[in-house]
């Protein structure tokens, strides 16, 4: 029972030290196809938050820029909605539908567009980072998000498994429009791969998000953390806690790395923090809102003669 203990208690660390050789690697290269591109439309819907607060430089790619609620419902809704305007313009086979909670960084849809450049490139996620003004909370949520999210994510472009987040996801129209009028509700990932299409990660474009509240969800991980940690006391050994504490010191280093400005004290805390924090974390419940306004001539117009400029009001 001892080696089972001990064999299970090391799969964790095991498995984090393996994602962590791919934030270390170079991402897998962007398509070599940029004639693909010509003539994309982008749609950003902001779920529950201010349309207008949100900016997106475009030189090339006109952009929208609409309001939604949160949840699938708002997202179907918004996309027949979308699905609609494209049908009367003609430009189905050219609109890109993105999901983009947070601001973006300049040139995010630059960096979206060229993976669409792949003719079977059907979707594209991006990465997510939280500001470092967050906080202790802040900096757990971004070394989740931005430095072992993003090793998983960079596994999966190789292996084609990327997943789409709630942020920061782009989805071809006619890809949607192919799942039907409900294409949000289900796997979407599974059923953009059971229609034969790629599903990639853009690891240099990104998406701030603010802070996200934490609420009891799972306690599995938290209870199991604690037992380790009281075992590890009662028998002498620090086998257990050393698994335990050795995945979030592996990210706090790998985040230090990347991109600095963390004192070593945050870095450290880390290693304790992260495996409570993964067994509490849960992202309060979304309320599902209208997703577009109930009159039609309150969307918005294109850029006109500028693209360059996001979509805002008149």
């Amino acid at each position: 029972m001892t080696a089972i203990a001990i064999a299970l208690s090391l799969a964790w660390p095991v498995y984090n030290l393996f994602l962590a050789v791919f934030a270390l690697r170079r991402p897998r290269p962007r398509p070599r196809q940029p004639e693909h591109t010509a003539g994309l439309h982008f749609w950003i819907l902001v779920p529950g938050g201010d349309a207008w607060d949100a900016v997106f430089d475009s030189p090339r790619y006109p952009v929208r820029v609409l309001a939604v609620g949160r949840g699938a419902d708002a997202l179907d809704e918004a996309c027949r909605a979308i699905r609609d305007v494209a049908a009367d313009q003609g430009i189905e086979r050219r609109t890109v539908i993105g999901v983009v909670d947070g601001q973006p960084e300049p040139g995010l849809i630059g960096e979206v567009a060229a993976y669409f450049g792949g003719r079977n490139v059907g979707a594209v996620q991006c990465r997510v980072r939280v500001p470092a003004r967050g906080g202790l909370l802040g900096f757990l949520q971004d070394l989740e998000s931005a430095v072992a999210g993003d090793a998983a994510q960079r596994a999966r472009d190789l292996l084609s498994g990327v997943l789409l987040g709630a942020n920061g996801q782009f989805v071809r129209l006619d890809v949607l429009a192919r799942l039907g009028d409900r294409p949000w509700s289900g796997s979407l990932e599974h059923r953009i791969d059971q229609a034969g299409m790629a599903i990639r990660y853009a690891t240099d474009a990104v998406v701030r998000q603010s802070v996200r509240p934490v609420r009891p969800g799972s306690w599995a991980l938290a209870v199991v953390s604690g037992a380790l940690a009281a075992s590890a006391v009662v028998s002498g050994t620090y086998v257990w806690l050393s698994a335990l504490l050795l995945p979030g010191l592996v990210w706090g280093l790998l985040h230090r790395v990347r991109f600095g400005g963390q004192p070593w004290h945050r870095t450290l805390g880390a290693a304790v923090l992260y495996p409570i924090y993964l067994g509490l974390r849960r992202a309060s419940p979304a309320c599902v809102t209208n997703a577009v306004p109930p009159s039609q001539p309150g969307l918005l117009p294109w850029a006109g003669d500028n693209p360059g400029l996001s979509a805002r009001r008149p």
